[in-house]
């Protein structure tokens, strides 16, 4: 049913809600709540791919719909260049190939209940997430004082 949906959209030209259902149905295909079997998969993130090239706008996504085991990396490292520091995310990839991405953010939330502070941090520039197990390395322009350090030693909401 949301691929008939999804090719009516395309052919009216509504190239954005056409990503997100495309998107949807390939959530849906991993998780193994379609009747198509996965490896359909790589022609909808080729089509996705293709598509969201003429998007003027970005389509935010839950990570946990196409990876999990998301964990954060145990250290950081401190750029000797410049205020900042980078942070491993490793995540395991459900999609049958590696998945080529321009950037990706990622809003970190302090779980005090006290205290509510959010990091963003992003890709530096494109990166290939493998698939399977990988790592992705997100990067952040702001020091760690020692809210910031609790901030990190925190909860990775993605």
């Amino acid at each position: 049913m949301l691929e008939t949906y999804a090719q009516c959209l395309k052919q009216l030209d509504q190239i954005e809600e056409y990503v997100r259902i495309k998107l949807k149905a390939l959530a849906k295909m991993i998780h193994g709540r379609n009747q198509r079997p996965l490896e359909n998969a790589t022609g909808y993130l080729g089509e996705v791919m293709n598509a969201s090239i003429t998007l003027g706008a970005e389509i935010s996504v839950a990570m946990n719909d196409y990876f999990d085991n998301i964990q954060l990396g145990k250290y950081i490292r401190h750029f000797a260049d410049r205020d900042g520091f980078e942070l491993q995310l490793n995540v395991r990839s459900l999609l049958p190939v590696d998945l080529p991405i321009d950037s990706m953010r990622v809003s970190l939330l302090c779980v005090e209940e006290d205290q509510r502070s959010e990091l963003w941090m992003a890709t530096a520039g494109p990166q290939i997430i493998k698939q399977g197990l990988g790592e992705i390395t997100l990067e952040s322009n702001v020091g760690t004082d020692s809210a910031c350090s609790e901030l990190i030693a925190a909860k990775c909401d993605v």
